[in-house]
C-alpha cells in the first residue's frame, strides 16, 4: 500500500466558484410561474396522458409534471410538445413498449393533454434572499458564508477524488471473478435504485429500457463487489475493529441521510438483525481511510489547462 500512487486533478479555489454556488442556490430556490406562450425547452409542463397498447388495446391513464428537454419523457414525445400551448393536445402514434428485461414487445399510441405551462423564475440576490437561505440578515454576510462553504466543499471534493481513485486502483490491482449470485443481486439493487430515482422525477418507468439500464450499470456492480472483497480482506489482515463510537457515527450519518433520529435508525437496524451489515460497512470505511492515509497522492493539472499553456508558449 505504501508504494501506491494515485493522481487526481489539481483543484484550487477560484472566486468564480462562489458565483457558481450562488447561481446554484438561485436555481434551487426558483419558482415556476404560469406563462401564456408556446412550450420551449426548460419549461415545466403539467400533462394528462393516455397510453394505448396498439396490439392488445389495453390503456393506462395518469397525470404527471415534467421538464421539457431534460429526458424525463421519451425523445419523440418531447419533440411533439415543443411549440404547443396550454389546452392543446398532442398525439404520438408509435412509441416502443418494453418488458421487464428491456426488450421491445410492442408499440403504443400516446395522447397528451397539456394542462399547464410554467417557466422558471430565479430569485434576486438581496438581503431577503439571504434570510430565505438562513445565512444571515444581509447579503454580504451570506456571501461570505457561501465562500467558506465553497472552500469546505472543495476540500471534501478533493477527498472524494482520492477515495475514488484509490478504489479504482485497488480494483485494477486485483483480478478475480465475482460470484454470479452476488452480481445479480447487486445489479438488481442498482437497477431498482435508478428506477426509483427516475420515478421520483415523475418518469413512467414502464417505458424505460431495463436491459439497457442493466448493461449500463454492470461495470459499477462488478466494481462494487470487488471493492467490498478487497476492503474486507484488508480489514481482516490489519485486524481493524468496528468500535462502539464508529457504529454510533454510522448511525448518525444514516439518520441525517434519512431525516430521522439516530435512535430510530439503531432500533430499526437491530429489529431487522442488520447490525453485522452496519459493522461490515464501518470496517470497509476504516480500511479505505487507512489505505488513503498511506498512498501517495499526486495532484496534476488537467490536460486542457496544459494544452492552453502549450498554445500560449508556441
Amino acid at each position: 500500500i505504501e508504494n501506491l500512487r494515485v493522481e487526481i486533478p489539481k483543484v484550487e479555489f477560484k472566486e468564480e466558484m462562489v458565483q457558481e454556488e450562488i447561481n446554484r442556490l438561485r436555481e434551487q430556490h426558483a419558482l415556476w410561474e404560469p406563462v401564456d406562450r408556446e412550450i420551449k425547452e426548460g419549461d415545466l409542463v403539467v400533462i394528462d396522458y393516455r397510453v394505448e397498447d396498439l396490439e392488445s388495446g389495453e390503456t393506462s391513464e395518469g397525470e404527471t409534471t415534467v421538464i421539457v428537454g431534460q429526458r424525463f419523457l421519451r425523445e419523440e414525445i418531447d419533440r411533439a410538445l415543443l411549440g404547443k400551448k396550454e389546452g392543446e393536445e398532442v398525439e404520438v402514434e408509435s412509441v416502443d413498449l418494453f418488458d421487464a428485461e428491456g426488450k421491445v414487445v410492442g408499440k403504443a399510441k400516446v395522447k397528451i393533454s397539456i394542462r399547464a405551462v410554467k417557466e422558471k423564475v430565479l430569485p434576486e440576490v438581496s438581503d431577503d434572499f439571504a434570510k430565505e437561505l438562513g445565512l444571515g440578515d444581509t447579503w454580504s454576510s451570506a456571501e461570505e458564508k457561501i465562500r467558506h462553504m465553497v472552500k469546505e466543499n472543495l476540500e471534501n471534493y478533493k477527498k472524494s477524488l482520492v477515495e475514488e481513485n484509490v478504489a479504482k486502483k485497488l480494483i485494477e490491482l486485483h483480478e478475480f471473478e465475482v460470484p454470479q449470485t452476488l452480481l445479480r443481486r447487486e445489479l438488481g439493487f442498482l437497477v431498482d435504485r435508478r428506477l426509483r430515482e427516475l420515478s421520483s422525477f415523475g418518469i413512467d418507468t414502464r417505458y424505460i429500457n431495463i436491459q439497457g439500464l442493466a448493461q449500463e450499470l454492470l461495470p459499477q456492480a462488478i466494481a462494487n463487489i470487488k471493492l467490498r472483497y478487497i476492503l474486507d480482506k484488508y480489514a481482516q489482515t490489519k485486524n481493524l475493529q468496528a468500535e462502539e463510537k464508529d457504529l454510533e457515527e454510522e448511525y448518525t450519518k444514516l439518520a441525517q441521510a434519512y431525516g430521522v433520529s439516530p435512535e430510530q435508525i439503531k432500533a430499526d437496524v437491530q429489529s431487522r438483525n442488520l447490525e453485522e451489515v452496519i459493522k461490515g460497512d464501518v470496517l470497509r470505511r476504516k480500511a479505505l481511510e487507512d489505505i488513503m492515509s498511506k498512498v501517495q497522492v499526486i495532484e496534476v493539472e488537467e490536460k486542457k489547462e496544459k494544452e492552453e499553456k502549450q498554445d500560449e508558449n508556441t
